[in-house]
């Protein structure tokens, strides 16, 4: 049968759950499901049942669920029983040893149920027993028990392997049933032990019997557990029944070992419980308080035990459901004395409704919505009933029940529930509850289109905290889903947390889809846990065998690497020698039975009873010893016989893997933490790094002797070889100081010159680089089929780091990248054949600058708190990349740089590789026909900070030299290189970092208002504006000047419409339109005199300049002019320095007054000697030419009536009190001419 695809999930899947082909079936088998065609289909799988690795016992069965015709026909009244076999992924598939045994059960009829299905026989396989441990023959039992006869048939199996198809069973006995009453559960018992096997069958009656089996002679008993309610420390005083030789010599020859025997010989038990029995759970030895067995010591014989059992009185513990979800724990006595000297203890101890029912018949369901979470709309649901056998957690703390709940007339409100009951001592309880809810409604209900195949428990994803996993299994049964489509087979994983009081969290569930191809449809029944993965295993209707496995959750993994106070610890090596030691038994029956599959893979007793974290240690332990055992004959089995350092590493190779394997098949891998599983890893890199570095090696001599041109040449090569030779002796024995060693040693033949440096860099490099190559590529093909890790592990802070991240793997690869810098120069010139050489250069300079930052990358994300990790990350780039620009280019293209930089965040590499070639991404006109390669183009780069973008994590964390982000780091590179546009040109892509970034940058700072106005932000371009035009030191051109308060008040116009703040907005409007005055006024003082390089004056010495060009004037549009701009400084002052403004204001009508004193003189005195005074038309005429009749005339014209000017004016009471008092003792004259010469001025314009 050719080997079908081992995956059995979709391209594509998020890799948060596993799913492969793990074995197959028998030929026998495969013809009986369908032929050798694989024909089999979906509606086949309705046609058997059975399990895979039933109870643990090595064998699995099938059985036919028809009444002839043509699907299980040939099994009716039979069961097909093969021995089990799985295969880990990076494994052959192969079918299992032996033939399949047809076991014919001797009164089998066919009864059916109330809904009219088949009854179809009960099966329970056991075995081995502890004689596999102690080298005797291992024996298992096979017992079938027949629902509608109560007979229970039971097969004794040396082996799978027997020459019988049909053997006949070795014993049978009766239970005496009612009428109509049958069988419904057939489970092994706890605590029978060895080939003493007890049994425990239910029926639909509620009555429970204990079967079990007796050697010498070989029969099976049957008594009836009482059926009364007992104390849970009610346990019976037991005596051991006196026998003899006679007794057992009349029993021997009085009792048939091959005939049935009637229940009606043993004791009649009480009465069954008022619920029928729909399924029967055995309690494990010490699972549960209530229900400890009592039993000898594990060292015990199975016969001395059953006599010390049958003393003291043992007793097994079992959970019992009934078809309307009733619990009920039972305890039964496993004593074979008379009637009255086993059973006082016997009865069920406890019953618990699970889902009570409402006065109006509908189930009370609150337990689903309280524990599992907010559930809506579970009121109103009728019918509950289970859709697979229950399944107890490993460690027998819980026990976890599919049930699907149904309202009545109503399948589309259907749905499946996985619920985790409690069993902690006190009484059973729901403790919480999954909702399946992949798949609900119809296609759920009874007769829809999927089936439950079964429910398996496996151990939590939290190591040996106590949490447990629940597998449901969901086939179709012939029906299709949406758009016609068949369902596929899918797996639920469901998470339980571990359980400390109450819940810590909730259930977490996980759907696979598995591909129709390869299972097509699931047996019912068929799946059970698997110890070889720690999940499930199923048998596909087309005859593999399938197991998928919930992701590990790292967060509970112990994340550190091997403890070295562990080495040292007493229990892991103990562990570890138990270990060493069945490993070479497993070696020594692989190599007589010709092969791994031939040996089975038996873990000590101590290594099942130690913790996680002891056994992780013991088996890195082991497996570090081996990697360095010496090669050759020496007593570890990863010691092979003499021969070649390069076979000798092969084999170990091969050895360290059959390890691997070996924990797998023993089912102690899986409980090997996750930094165990590295280390492990790690041994098989450096195992297969050291082989490559050796042909590496000779694949460098071999092609340098066949070029070898003269005898000098060749000499000088045989001389190298005996050099190498002797610094690579011992690769093959202690493979885990390989970095250390030999990598080391050949690196440090070339630094004492002992051997040309051309040649020992090249081949060095490239056998270093050979190494690390296999390593990585070994990692990548076996990380998920060997080790049962991803390739790429979690890198969170304190987690065990590959060894290709350790210190002494990075000194060697940045060692040689080192002297690849220094040496390039004397190969170059020293090279016979220069275009091989760098080519091999090249590929070397390629791998060891990315084995070297991947790993000081690792290095970082494992200590990020580390400063010399950080500065050794940083130092491999400033090393790796100029030399990757240098070698690994084509023709100029730095595309392997600029990934690597990328890749690495190392912003100095990408902003110097996009800067020269700025040429290929810039802006190349509307006219050029050639688009910009954006492969150099910084700007995506910049821009793209989201978490979805390829450029995200150059945003996450700063430059190690500067500190400083992406962005701000691109600025500054730019501007140290006085490449001031370049900033704001890319700027424009992150505009908001470049507006921080100008503002801390005192060379652009005076450009922030730019940014501001780019992305909007006008008011505090407005305020930068002013503040760059109010300098502290007041130095500042008057042009610069005039220039930001214009752009002030362009901005500031903006950002008034959108203000909501109208006092500080008109505040900011004063204060510019004062600045602009001020410029204005300047202007027209000097302009006689400017030249363009003004500094531009403050308020005081304009008002002095103004002055005192009014004093020079000697034109009356002059005074005016200067008097003008003097009132327009007085006015530019604050309204809070009111005060001030008069008292400049004074200074300039002042000076305007004294400017044509003497004519004022005059008219005031004629004034004062007139009777009433003077002519008004008089005085106009003696007066209108005067500055001061002129600049009051422009002062009324063009003042704006409100504004601050009318603050500066003459007729001002505050500004004419400063001026006459300014005017001494001639202002008692002038005052009534100057006030009445104003007046005129502003009546006549007024007038006008």
């Amino acid at each position: 049968m050719p080997a079908p695809e081992r995956n059995l999930l979709p391209s594509g899947h998020d890799g948060l759950a596993a799913a492969t082909v793990v074995g197959v079936v028998p030929p026998a088998v495969h013809e009986l499901l369908g032929g050798a065609d694989g024909a089999a289909v979906a509606p086949r799988a309705a046609s058997f049942r059975g399990t895979v690795d039933h109870h643990g016992s090595g064998l699995s069965f099938l059985l036919s669920t028809e009444n002839g015709g043509d699907g299980g026909g040939s099994l009716e009244g039979a069961v097909a029983v093969w021995e089990h076999a799985t295969q880990t992924p990076n494994e052959e598939l192969a079918a299992p040893p032996g033939p399949c045994l047809r076991l014919v059960h001797p009164e089998h009829i066919t009864g059916t149920e109330s809904d009219g299905a088949t009854r179809e026989l009960l099966v329970a396989c056991v075995g081995p027993d502890d004689a596999l441990a102690s080298g005797r023959r291992a024996l298992r039992h096979v017992y079938a028990a027949s629902p509608a006869t109560g007979v229970v048939a039971a097969w004794v199996l040396s082996s799978v392997r027997g020459p019988k198809d049909s053997p006949e069973c070795d014993a049978s006995v009766r239970l005496r049933l009612g009428e109509g009453e049958a069988l419904t559960a057939l489970v092994p018992a706890a605590g029978g032990g060895g080939g003493d096997a007890w049994l425990l069958a239910a029926t639909d009656w509620g009555r429970v019997w204990k079967i079990y089996k007796t050697a010498r002679p070989l029969t099976l008993h049957a008594k009836l557990v009482k059926g009364e309610k007992v104390a849970g420390d009610a346990l019976g005083d037991e005596e051991e029944e006196g026998t003899g030789i006679l007794t057992g010599l009349y029993n021997y020859l009085t009792t048939p070992a091959k005939k049935a025997r009637r229940a009606d010989e043993m004791e009649e038990g009480g009465d069954g419980g008022s619920e029928d029995i729909a399924a029967l759970v055995p309690l494990p030895v010490n699972a549960w308080g209530r229900s400890k067995v009592t039993t000898a010591g594990p060292s015990t014989s199975p016969m001395k035990q059953r006599r010390l059992s049958e003393r003291h009185g043992a007793y097994t513990g079992a959970l019992s459901l009934s078809s309307s979800l009733v619990l009920r724990e039972w305890r039964a006595s496993l004593s074979t004395g008379t009637e009255g000297r086993g059973g006082g203890g016997e009865g069920y101890v406890s019953r618990t409704d699970l889902f009570p029912r409402w006065a109006d018949g509908t189930l009370d369901l609150e337990g689903l919505a309280t524990a599992g979470g907010a559930h809506e709309g579970l009121e109103g649901y009728t019918d509950i009933d289970m859709v697979a056998e229950p399944s107890l957690a490993r460690d027998g703390s819980s026990l976890l029940v599919a049930v699907r709940i149904e309202r009545e007339g109503a399948a589309a409100a259907a749905r499946i529930y996985v619920a985790r009951i409690a069993l902690d001592g006190t009484e059973p309880r729901l403790l919480d509850a999954a909702w399946l809810d992949r798949y609900s409604g119809q296609s759920v209900a009874r007769h829809g289109g999927l089936e439950c195949a079964g429910l398996a428990a496996a151990e939590g994803d939290d190591g040996d905290l106590g949490g447990v996993t629940a597998y449901v299994v969901f086939g179709p049964t012939g029906a299709t889903g949406e758009g016609g489509q068949p369902y596929p087979v899918t797996v639920s994983v469901v998470h339980f947390p571990a359980v400390a009081g109450q819940p810590a969290s909730l259930p977490r569930t996980k759907d696979m889809d598995l591909t129709s191809n390869v299972v097509p449809s699931v047996f019912r029944n068929t799946v059970s846990y698997d110890p070889l993965t720690g999940g499930c295993a199923f048998l596909s209707s087309t005859g593999v065998l399938g197991g998928a496995t919930g992701a590990r959750d790292a967060s509970t993994e112990e994340g550190g690497p091997l403890d070295e106070a562990l080495a040292k610890d007493e229990a892991v090596l103990t562990i570890k020698s138990h270990l060493m030691s069945a490993f070479r038994q497993y070696l020594a029956k692989a190599r007589e039975g010709g092969g791994a599959g031939s040996a089975r893979a038996v873990m000590p007793p101590s290594v099942g009873g130690c913790p996680s974290y002891v056994l992780s240690a013991a088996v890195v332990l082991a497996s570090r010893e081996y990697a360095r055992a010496a090669s050759g004959g020496g007593a570890s089995p990863f010691s092979p016989r003499a021969s070649s350092p390069v076979t000798a590493l092969r084999d170990k190779l091969t050895s360290h893997q059959e390890f691997i394997n070996f924990l797998a098949h023993g089912g102690a891998y899986r409980r090997v933490s996750l930094s165990g599983r590295m280390a492990l890893r790690d041994h098989g890199e450096t195992i297969a790094a050291a082989r490559a570095l050796l042909t590496g090696i000779q694949a460098y001599f071999s092609k340098a002797e066949a070029s070898a041109g003269d005898d000098a040449r060749r000499s000088e090569l045989a001389n190298l070889r005996l050099v190498v030779s002797g610094a690579t002796e011992g690769a093959s024995q202690d493979v885990s100081a390989l970095p250390t060693s030999s990598w080391a040693r050949l690196q440090h033949l070339a630094a004492d010159g002992a051997a040309p440096g051309r040649d020992l860099l090249l081949l060095s490099s490239s056998s270093i680089c050979r190494g690390i190559n296999q390593a990585l590529q070994y990692r990548q093909d076996e990380s998920g089929p060997l080790y049962d890790i991803p390739s790429t592990t979690s890198t969170t802070p304190g987690s065990h780091s590959p060894w290709t991240s350790s210190a002494d793997a990075l000194d060697v690869l940045t060692s040689q990248l080192q002297a690849i810098r220094q040496s390039s120069d004397s190969v170059s010139s020293s090279s016979a054949d220069m275009d091989a050489d760098q080519t091999t250069l090249q590929q070397c300079v390629a791998d060891l600058a990315a084995a070297a930052l991947s790993g000081h990358k690792d290095a970082v994300q494992r200590m990020p708190d580390n400063a010399d990790a950080l500065k050794s990350y940083e130092e491999t780039k400033i090393l790796a990349v100029p030399l990757l620009r240098q070698y690994v280019n084509d023709d100029g293209d730095d595309l392997v740089a600029l990934q690597t930089s990328l890749a690495h965040s190392f912003f100095e590499g990408i902003v110097q590789i996009c800067h020269d070639h700025r040429g290929s991404w810039m802006h190349r006109g509307p006219f050029c026909d050639k688009e910009p390669d954006e492969r150099y183009d910084l700007r995506p780069m910049l821009s793209n900070a989201a978490a979805e973008s390829p450029y995200a994590h150059l945003h996450e964390s700063p430059d190690f030299r500067t500190g400083l982000p992406f962005c701000a780091y691109v600025f500054r590179w730019y501007a140290n290189r006085e490449m001031y546009p370049e900033v704001f040109e890319l700027g424009k892509n992150c505009p908001h970092d470049l507006m921080r970034y100008v503002r801390n940058d005192g060379r652009l700072s005076d450009m922030a208002w730019v940014q501001h106005l780019r992305v909007g932000a006008h008011e505090q371009a407005t305020v930068g504006l002013l503040g760059q035009a109010s300098p502290d030191d007041g130095s500042m051109g008057l042009w610069e000047k005039d220039v930001d308060v214009s752009l002030a008040k362009l901005s500031n116009k903006l950002a008034s419409a959108k203000s909501s703040n109208h006092a500080v907005a008109s505040q900011r409007t004063a204060l510019i339109e004062s600045s602009l005055t001020l410029i204005s006024a300047q202007r027209i003082l000097q302009e006689d005199t400017e030249l363009g390089d003004e500094i531009a004056l403050p308020a005081d010495d304009l008002l002095r300049l103004a002055c005192e060009k009014i004093q020079s004037a000697t034109d009356v549009d002059d005074i005016k002019r200067f008097g003008i701009c003097g009132l327009a400084i007085a006015s530019a002052r604050p309204l809070e320095q009111i005060e001030t403004v008069a008292e400049d204001a004074s200074a300039v009508w002042n000076e305007i007054i004294q400017a044509d004193i003497h004519t004022w003189q005059s008219v005031a005195k004629e004034n004062n000697q007139a009777v009433g005074g003077m002519d008004e038309e008089e005085l106009i005429q003696r007066v209108e030419g005067t500055g001061f009749v002129g600049v009051m005339f422009d002062y009324v014209t063009t003042s704006p009536p409100g504004g601050k000017m009318q603050y500066v004016g003459f007729l001002s009471e505050a500004v004419r009190t400063r001026v006459f008092h300014s005017l001494g003792s001639d202002a008692s004259e002038l005052s009534q001419v100057l006030t009445l010469s104003a007046e005129i001025v502003v009546a006549s314009c007024l007038e006008n």
